[in-house]
């Protein structure tokens, strides 16, 4: 039987951490708040309900945990939005980490969090379907008003500068101009929510077979890429 689910502290969770494993705990959470509800009241006893309440909010904290990690990188990709890097190749990193978390979010009860990011992903899809070949003033703006409801009930604090992001963009226009890599791997690798290039350089395949699901022969081969990417590539 598994025990009580134990809060874990910010810094001592690593990126990419929000599986199938601890999103099929949140469903028997669910399953046995479920249960509680639909016994006869007074076979219900008040201990055993706290107790249910009791797990859930804490995997609802560790879940905040995870997110927030999980979520750090799109702030520094935010600010660098904010200070003049206009690539629409940007929101796609973006819409990559953001959208997996939506329902997820949703499925741990975050009424207030699944909203905030459900209008950030609005905003990034209206950014990327535009005409404009650039994010705009106007887009900016809207992107950065709807992402400080995120950064607001996540509880995010900026980490980080606008130059790692700049070579991290390099970096996914150069696999952009690989056809053997496919969108689906597009998806897997930056939904890990990669804080810079380095992080990439720098991790093991083991690691990065785990966060991301590709496979060790392609993701070795996106790190060697990483390792040889100098942005003066792309000039």
């Amino acid at each position: 039987m598994r025990g009580s689910p134990q809060v874990v502290p910010n810094d001592k969770v690593p990126a990419g951490l929000l599986d199938d494993d601890f999103l099929s705990d949140l469903d028997q959470a669910f399953e046995r708040i479920q249960m509680v509800n639909s016994e006869p009241e007074k076979k219900v006893s008040r201990k055993k309900a706290k107790k249910v309440e009791k797990d859930l909010e804490a995997m609802r904290k560790t879940y905040l945990s995870l997110a927030q990690v999980h979520l750090r990188p799109v702030l520094r990709y935010l600010k660098a939005i904010q200070m003049g890097v206009s690539s629409k190749d940007l929101c796609e990193i973006v819409h990559y980490v953001v959208g997996p978390l939506v329902g997820k979010t949703r499925k741990v009860g975050l009424v207030d969090q699944t909203k905030a990011l459900i209008a950030f992903q609005r905003n990034l899809k209206k950014t990327i379907a535009a005409k404009s070949k650039v994010i705009t003033k106007e887009q900016q703006e809207a992107l950065s008003q709807t992402f400080s409801e995120v950064q607001k009930g996540f509880e995010l604090e900026f980490r980080g500068h606008s130059t790692a992001v700049v070579n991290l963009l390099g970096y996914y226009k150069a696999l952009r101009k690989n056809k053997e890599v496919e969108e689906g791997d597009f998806k897997k690798l930056f939904a890990v929510g990669i804080p810079s290039i380095s992080m990439l350089r720098k991790s093991s395949i083991t690691d990065l077979v785990s966060l991301s699901g590709i496979g060790p022969e392609k993701i070795s081969s996106f790190r060697k890429t990483a390792r040889e990417f100098n942005i003066l590539s792309l000039l």
